[in-house]
């Protein structure tokens, strides 16, 4: 198929081949070495029984289709792809119509950060599992990201491509520098660990930064099973209030809390519910939000809901 579909090619003939132009639209860099594609694709698809089970594989920032391609070409029976810039849409659907049998591709026209991806899911395939892959447009990264993890969706797997400095927080564990509030939320769903790095010169446009592959897989012990979206939605209140304020305790930022009456940091319960629930479970309160790991944060969170 790489003989028949060459997104280079695809981005000249739509006179795409310009820096300003592409820049221009939604901040996309695309990988231009077929190995490289072929790297972030087996990624995606390591240890996956493409024959056995029917995965639905979900790309997002597809652009002209190259990774799509590599997707393909290692495997992949069936992508749906999200792109939002419009220029793109015509390559991708080009990329379907020259597809062999027995290998599909829709083509979704959307915003990946307001998407709702277990529609998209249950339109395309509501019984088989899901892989989600994506070299994501930098400016839109942790938005997208944590679509999917708000989303409720359990994935099989994701292999995403972020900025260094974003891959490094959603990596880090408790007691790591790069500890943050993406770090707690990736965490409750899943082990997040770095599978390779790109050099701006792999992409065009190149970036100004280097580019990092996450590899996710659903926590051990099927934590990220036990985990209800009730659940994650208070996680993500608390860590958004207690995490905006990384130098000061957990007590001094509520306490501010309570004094402003600041309705932002909850929509369910009052800052005196917070802090009982917190010693229900063992919160200590002279701590700052990096020093709090996962589990602690959904145990209070649980505590609260109760």
């Amino acid at each position: 198929m790489n003989n028949e579909y060459n997104f280079i090619d695809e981005l000249r003939n739509a006179g795409l081949l310009s820096r300003r132009i592409l820049n221009s639209g939604f901040g996309q860099n695309f990988l231009l070495n077929e190995e490289d594609r072929k790297l972030v694709a087996r990624c995606a698809l390591d240890n996956v029984n493409l024959l056995k089970n029917k995965f639905v594989i979900i790309e997002i920032g597809a652009g002209p289709g190259g990774l799509t391609s590599s997707l393909f070409d290692e495997g992949a029976k069936k992508i749906v792809a999200i792109e939002q810039d419009r220029q793109f849409i015509p390559m991708l659907n080009k990329l379907a119509s020259i597809l062999p049998k027995g290998k599909k591709l829709d083509v979704v026209m959307a915003d990946a950060r307001k998407l709702d991806f277990c529609n998209i899911v249950s339109s395309a395939s509501p019984t088989n599992p899901v892989i989600i892959v994506g070299n994501l447009p930098y400016s839109a990264a942790t938005a997208i990201l944590q679509n999917i993890l708000y989303s409720g969706l359990k994935c099989y797997a994701m292999a995403l491509m972020f900025q260094k400095e974003v891959a490094e927080r959603i990596c880090a564990k408790l007691g790591d520098k790069a500890y943050a509030r993406l770090s707690v939320l990736v965490s409750l769903l899943y082990h997040a660990e770095r599978y390779c790095d790109f050099e701006p010169k792999s992409f065009f446009p190149a970036p100004k930064v280097i580019s990092r592959v996450v590899k996710f897989k659903p926590c051990e012990n099927d934590q990220s099973e036990t985990v209800s979206k009730d659940d994650y939605k208070i996680v993500c209140q608390m860590t958004s209030l207690l995490f905006a304020y990384r130098r000061k305790r957990i007590a001094t930022i509520l306490r501010n809390a309570k004094m402003k009456n600041n309705s932002h940091n909850n929509n369910y319960h009052n800052i005196d519910n917070w802090y009982q629930a917190g010693e229900a479970v063992g919160v200590d309160f002279s701590k700052r939000a990096q020093d709090i790991d996962a589990k602690m944060w959904l145990a209070w969170a649980r505590a609260l809901i109760a």
